[in-house]
C-alpha cells in the first residue's frame, strides 16, 4: 500500500488547484461545496458525484492491488489545523471495502477498513505531523475500495463545531505513549449534552481497543453549558486488539457518542500518536 501511495503521489504532480469557497467565514479555511467536484478533484478509479446537498466518492473495482483514489489540492495552513468531513451515508459494493485519507505535508493518514461506519470526522491534522517546510498547499487523497461515501461537508478549520481528541502530558517529549503514561480525552459540542463517552477503535474492522479493560470511556462535563466533556485514565493496560499489542500513528480512532444533545451520530476523531508500550500488566 505505501509503495501504491507513492506511485500515485508522482502521478498527481501535475493536478489543477481546486475552485473551492474560500474564506466563507472567519473559522474556515476553505469548503468543498460539491458543485464542481469533478473540476475540483483528480482521479483514478474514483467516481465524483456532485448532488444537491454535497457530493459523493464511488469506487466499484473489486482489484484491490490497484489503488483507487480521488485528490483534491487545498490550500493549508497551521492556523486552520483541522480537517472536518462528514459522511452522512456508505453504499457498500461486493468485494473488500475500506477507505482512507491521506495527507502526505503535513503527513496524516487514517480510515477504516472492511467495517465502514458514518458520521462526523474532525483531525488536527498537524498534532504529531511530520512537516517538511511551511507547505501552503496540501494534496487530499481519498483511497476507496468498493464502495461509495456521501458528504455532505468538507473543509479546513480553526475549530471544528463538534469534535472529539486526545492529550497526554508526555506526547510532546516522547512523540509516542505507553502504559503507565495517562490519556485525556476531550468532546466539545456545539450545543449542550446529557452524557458523553467514549470508544477507541483500531481502524481494522474497527475492533475495540480496551483501556483498563474497558472498551467504553465515561467524560464528565467541565463547564456549566455541558458542551466541553472530559476525562483523564491512567493506563494500566491497553488493548490488545486483532492480536496487536501496539499501534502505529493513524490506526487508532475515537468514536464520541452524545446522548441528549444536538448530535444524533458519532464524532470521530484520531489519537495521532502512536502506542509504543505493550499491553501493560
Amino acid at each position: 500500500m505505501k509503495k501504491q501511495c507513492i506511485l500515485i503521489a508522482l502521478s498527481w504532480s501535475g493536478i489543477a488547484f481546486a475552485d473551492l469557497v474560500r474564506n466563507p467565514d472567519a473559522n474556515t479555511l476553505w469548503l468543498e461545496n460539491g458543485k464542481n467536484v469533478e473540476k475540483n478533484w483528480s482521479s483514478a478509479g474514483i467516481a465524483r458525484i456532485s448532488g444537491e446537498n454535497g457530493f459523493s466518492l464511488e469506487c466499484q473495482e473489486k482489484d484491490v492491488k490497484k489503488s483507487h483514489s480521488a485528490v483534491l489540492r487545498a490550500p493549508c495552513s497551521p492556523e486552520y489545523p483541522w480537517l472536518v468531513f462528514r459522511i452522512a451515508d456508505i453504499q457498500l459494493h461486493p468485494g473488500y471495502r475500506s477507505w482512507a485519507v491521506i495527507l502526505q505535508n503535513p503527513a496524516f493518514r487514517t480510515g477504516q477498513t472492511s467495517v465502514n461506519a458514518p458520521g462526523i470526522f474532525a483531525f488536527n491534522v498537524y498534532d504529531g505531523a511530520l512537516i517538511k517546510g511551511n507547505p501552503a498547499v496540501a494534496d487530499i487523497f481519498f483511497y476507496l475500495y468498493t464502495l461509495r461515501l456521501s458528504f455532505t461537508e468538507l473543509k479546513m478549520v480553526k475549530k471544528p463545531d463538534n469534535y472529539a481528541e486526545a492529550a497526554s502530558p508526555v506526547f510532546a517529549a516522547k512523540k509516542s505513549f505507553e502504559a503507565g503514561d495517562s490519556l485525556r480525552f476531550t468532546v466539545t459540542l456545539k450545543e449542550p449534552a446529557e452524557d458523553v463517552s467514549v470508544r477507541i477503535l483500531y481502524t481494522d474492522l474497527l475492533t475495540a481497543v480496551k483501556l483498563n479493560g474497558q472498551e467504553k470511556l465515561q467524560l464528565k462535563p467541565v463547564d456549566k453549558d455541558q458542551k466541553i466533556w472530559s476525562g483523564e485514565f491512567e493506563i494500566k493496560t491497553f488493548g490488545p486488539a486483532r492480536g496487536k499489542t501496539s499501534f502505529p500513528r493513524g490506526s487508532l480512532l475515537i468514536r464520541a457518542t452524545v446522548l441528549g444533545g444536538g448530535v444524533s451520530e458519532p464524532i470521530w476523531g484520531s489519537v495521532n500518536y502512536p502506542f509504543v508500550g505493550g499491553i501493560g500488566k
